[in-house]
């Protein structure tokens, strides 16, 4: 039989080998872990840059058609404004018609009828010439007629 010492030899013994398994299952289990570890890794890596792609994708997707929403937008914007801006031009147009026009036909009226009764240029001068003459006739017959006063 065994006495006390072989027992605890065996306990020693069994110790041991259960010291050595756990350190065994313990790395093992660790080196599962990391290897786990690693694979998840570079699956979520993989699974990332998929998805990465896929959203860029989309981005480039979606600015290329809102870029090109802006710029139908801007298109029908600008033929807005232009049509905008030839309704004011002709209504401008037809304002200032109806306001200058009756102005305008008034002013030339007023210039025929001056035009009318205006004498003519050449009459004009010739009365200005008979008129500084008239002046140095009636300036000579002044120095005249005090001449005679004081005789």
């Amino acid at each position: 039989m065994l006495d006390e010492r072989d027992l605890q030899a065996i306990a020693q013994l069994i110790d041991s080998k259960l010291q050595e398994s756990e350190q065994r299952t313990v790395q093992l289990i660790d080196s599962k872990l990391q290897e786990s570890e690693q694979r998840t890794s570079q699956l979520i890596d993989s699974k990332l840059k998929e998805s990465e792609q896929r959203t860029m994708g989309a981005i480039k997707e979606s600015e290329q058609r809102t870029m090109g929403a802006i710029k139908e937008s801007e298109q029908r914007t600008m033929g807005a404004i232009k049509e905008s801006e030839q309704r004011t031009m002709q209504g401008a147009a037809a304002l200032m018609e109806s306001y200058f026009e009756p102005k305008f036909q008034l002013l030339a009226e007023g210039i025929q009828s001056l035009q009318e009764t205006q004498i003519p240029r050449e009459r004009f001068e010739n009365l200005e010439e008979e008129v500084a003459f008239l002046h140095t006739i009636v300036r000579q017959h002044s120095r005249e007629i005090e001449k005679l006063k004081h005789a």
